[in-house]
């Protein structure tokens, strides 16, 4: 299974929940997530950019990112 295909599965498993970069890279174990994203949204994925996350119990932005796949009902992409 390729990264991009790995990608994919995992951004479905996750639903509305998304996918922080940090998990990306030490659970799926995708270095290059960025690139694989920006792949999916060439192939007409709806990826939109990442949200940031503050970190717990702080006002302060952390490094990390979530990212989310909006796929509609009627996308030809859900098969």
């Amino acid at each position: 299974m390729s990264q991009t295909s790995k990608l994919l599965k995992a951004f479905r498993e996750a639903g509305s929940r998304g996918l922080t970069n940090h998990y990306i890279a030490n659970n799926l174990h995708i270095l290059r997530y960025s690139a694989r994203i920006a792949d999916l949204r060439a192939e007409g994925y709806n990826i939109p950019a990442p949200i940031q996350q503050r970190m717990f119990m702080s006002k302060k932005l952390s490094g990390t990112f979530k990212y989310y796949l909006i796929e509609d009902n009627n996308d030809s992409h859900n098969r």
